[in-house]
């Protein structure tokens, strides 16, 4: 007798289902009208500002290849000024040993 029942039940559920499918796809639709919906739209606004800033502030960083030419000038200048370095203190021996 239950067995009866059964596809009934089942036709049941499957509207009940259906039912709860179209009330929730209309539904979804009313968010963006809402307080809600529209703090939503103003927040992410809001966080897209952020992000255009802080793009803009990283676009002027340097890169790796920048800061990796500016150790290589760095190294440069430095080897140079370790040869200046010694040229100083040879006319400076020369000169403290011809009394001028």
């Amino acid at each position: 007798m239950i067995a009866n029942w059964i596809p009934y039940a089942a036709l049941m559920v499957a509207s009940v289902s259906l039912f709860m499918a179209v009330a929730t796809f209309i539904r979804a639709g009313d968010w963006e009208k809402s307080k809600a919906g529209e703090a939503i739209r103003s927040e992410l606004g809001a966080v897209k500002n952020r992000v255009t800033v802080i793009e803009t502030k990283v676009s002027d960083l340097p890169t790796k290849a920048d800061i990796a030419r500016l150790t290589a000038e760095v190294d440069a200048v430095r080897d140079g000024v370790k040869l200046v370095q010694g040229g100083v203190g040879r006319i400076e021996g020369y000169l403290m040993e011809h009394g001028k």
